[in-house]
């Protein structure tokens, strides 16, 4: 069973998970809408999503409520274009996965320790905070340029995709931990992909 503070990491950070897919949904294809009523699903999305975590549910199906929420406030506040909504909800949830993956079990190696791959341990949880806050800046330096009138540059975004591809390889030549080969595969896989489409 999960303790309060643990309950609380959930929630804040589901909450700026959401928030941060929210933007990139929004911006990337500049509209408006009520940002009120938004922000009050979007709270309440969290909070259902963090009661859910507290049981014993595959982060998948987690995952895929949320991008339903997001899908769903977008199309429905924002009058945003579905398809394109769920393209780039669904390389913004299996990036933030990955690149929780990756930190982890980076962690986990220079520690010499596996219990930053178990998602209940204390030492996951910093692993995600530290996703999170590099999240933060990477939103506040959009927000910066959308203020200024200029387009966050895809190279940044392309070097965020490259260097995931490259933590990834230097993973899958690690002893310190075990990984399994399905996870790195994965991660490599979605890294290709999401550079290709960049670049």
């Amino acid at each position: 069973m999960m303790t309060w503070y643990q309950i609380l990491s959930f929630f804040f950070t589901n909450g700026l998970r959401i928030f941060l897919g929210m933007y990139l949904v929004i911006t990337l294809q500049q509209l408006a809408g009520n940002r009120k009523k938004a922000s009050v699903i979007s709270v309440c999305a969290t909070t259902f999503i963090t009661v859910l975590s507290c049981f014993p549910i595959q982060q998948f199906y987690l995952t895929g409520i949320e991008m339903i929420f997001v899908i769903l406030i977008a199309y429905y506040l924002y009058a945003a274009q579905l398809r394109v909504s769920l393209f780039l909800i669904f390389f913004y949830e299996a990036t933030v996965a990955l690149w929780e993956f990756i930190l982890s079990a980076g962690l986990g190696v220079i520690f010499h320790s596996d219990r930053f791959l178990n998602v209940q341990s204390y030492e996951y949880m910093a692993a995600v905070w530290i996703v999170r806050l590099f999240m933060l800046g990477i939103a506040f330096l959009a927000m910066r340029s959308h203020k200024r009138n200029k387009a966050l540059s895809s190279q940044i975004i392309a070097g965020i995709a490259i260097a995931g591809l490259l933590g990834a390889i230097l993973l899958s030549g690690q002893n310190a931990i075990p990984i399994s080969d399905v996870q790195l595969t994965t991660c490599v896989t979605h890294y290709r992909t999401k550079r290709n489409y960049l670049l």
